[in-house]
């Protein structure tokens, strides 16, 4: 009877037991998750503002191109076919802004300068003939998608203008720029280590990434990545 009752005290102790230790365990098992969600909404929120900084960069890069290459499309020396003096002066800005080249096509697609050959030189015609047909199609700037440059015959973008001569369109002027100059652009950020930031093209190319440019740079981006994109551009997460 002894043995019985003190198992039955046991019994209620570790009950009692229970009772007093599974409140303070369930509170912080609720503690440690309402934490990890603070902290996961913290972290979505930071980058969320960190994408949309990034985007701003990359839409006052390219809207400096756009500007370069519009002052240059105003030249008086293109208005007169004074190529040599516009060779000379595209040289010199394409130097400063620190862009690859200048290049200089006819409504064929012929290209009449490049500023990585010496004048005069045989060119082959345009790049990029979807870019360039869109141009002379909706006289209209365009800024392409990553592409193999005809005479460079490695990634290049560029930021493109039709010109006017006469009331009617004459030439197209593109401004190009290697991958590297987006890249830096995340170098700047000093983004976390751990991060992998991609900078991707219309086409679904990848333009600059955080993580292995070299590896990278000039392909697709996962298709995953992609058609998450397509359902929400911004603030998705892949899964």
């Amino acid at each position: 009877m002894f043995s019985k009752h003190l198992l039955s005290v046991r019994q209620v102790l570790f009950v009692i037991v229970l009772a007093l230790v599974l409140p303070a365990l369930l509170g912080a098992v609720v503690f440690a998750v309402r934490s990890y969600q603070e902290r996961l909404a913290n972290t979505k929120s930071i980058t969320l503002q960190t994408a949309r900084a990034l985007t701003a960069t990359v839409d006052g890069e390219l809207s400096s191109m756009l500007h370069t290459v519009h002052t240059m499309a105003s030249s008086p020396d293109l208005q007169q076919a004074d190529f040599a003096d516009f060779y000379r002066h595209a040289t010199l800005v394409a130097q400063d802004v620190g862009a690859l080249n200048f290049v200089l096509s006819d409504l064929h697609g012929q290209q009449i300068l490049n500023t990585l050959r010496p004048l005069g030189t045989p060119l082959p015609v345009h790049g990029n003939r979807p870019s360039f047909e869109q141009m002379i199609k909706t006289g209209k700037p365009i800024i392409s998608d990553l592409f193999i440059g005809a005479v460079t015959r490695k990634p290049v973008l560029t930021v493109g203008v039709p010109i006017e001569r006469n009331g009617k369109i004459a030439y197209t002027l593109d401004l190009g720029y290697l991958p590297d100059r987006f890249q830096q652009l995340l170098v700047q950020r000093q983004l976390p280590a751990d991060w992998i930031v991609v900078i991707i093209d219309a086409s679904g190319t990848v333009v600059a990434r955080t993580h292995a440019p070299e590896k990278f740079v000039g392909g697709k981006a996962a298709a995953s990545l992609l058609a998450q994109m397509a359902r929400a551009p911004e603030g998705s997460e892949l899964v």
